[in-house]
């Protein structure tokens, strides 16, 4: 049984919100309290939420104004981006890797030029050879005969990794990406000392890896 919105607010007698009410929401970050923000940081991956926590805590450490905490902020997001930038190398390699099997996959497969270059490539001779003419179905059946093995064993492997994985978040293991996030928070906390340090580590573990986005609500 569906209930309007006026329905359910009758049957829980409840007054609709006036257009008083609705004119003190907080529509941007800086408006936003203290209590709040500090419950909304509950949410480890909100940056823009950490992020405007930590301006608040170099308005009250430096005695600044909201602009020149901004900037100072801005200032952290800079050192906390080169501190990650070689760490993540290891996740650009299979950012790569990942498109280029997706990708690469498909003419390996049922193109004949490429599946004969790769067949040379990878020293197999096939029992059966096809003619050049040959149609993607019948292209893709004779690299099958050589390409089943590589793909299967590569697909296994990736299922492996993906449970081991899991099975290392179960059991509070670190993947290798909670550490980048866990290290460059750290060395952030460290080179601002005069700043709570778990609101810093909140805001450096939580900043995206790569862009500019100063606290995307604000568009700031």
């Amino acid at each position: 049984m569906r209930f309007s919105s006026r329905h359910l607010a009758t049957r829980l007698k409840a007054p609709f919100p006036t257009p008083d009410t609705a004119r003190s929401m907080p529509r941007e970050l800086y408006e936003f309290s203290n209590e709040a923000l500090a419950l909304a940081a509950r949410w480890p991956d909100a940056h823009d939420i950490h992020q405007e926590r930590l301006v608040r805590e170099i308005m009250t450490v430096d005695g600044v104004p909201y602009e020149a905490a901004f900037e100072k902020m801005k200032e952290m997001f800079h050192v906390n981006s080169n501190t990650s930038s070689i760490l993540i190398i290891p996740l650009h390699t299979g950012l790569a890797i990942a498109i280029f099997g997706a990708l690469g996959c498909i003419p390996l497969v049922f193109d004949y030029q490429a599946a004969t270059a790769f067949a040379d490539f990878l020293q197999v001779h096939p029992e059966h050879s096809i003619p050049v003419d040959a149609s993607m179905a019948s292209v893709g059946q004779y690299t099958w005969s050589y390409m089943e093995p590589l793909l299967g064993t590569a697909s296994f492997s990736i299922l492996c990794l993906q449970l081991l994985r899991g099975a290392m978040v179960n059991m509070a293991y670190q993947p290798y990406i909670d550490f980048v996030h866990s290290y460059r928070a750290n060395t952030l906390a460290d080179a601002y000392p005069e700043y709570n340090r778990s609101i810093v580590k909140d805001f450096g573990r939580s900043q995206p890896f790569r862009g500019a986005q100063f606290n995307p609500l604000r568009k700031g």
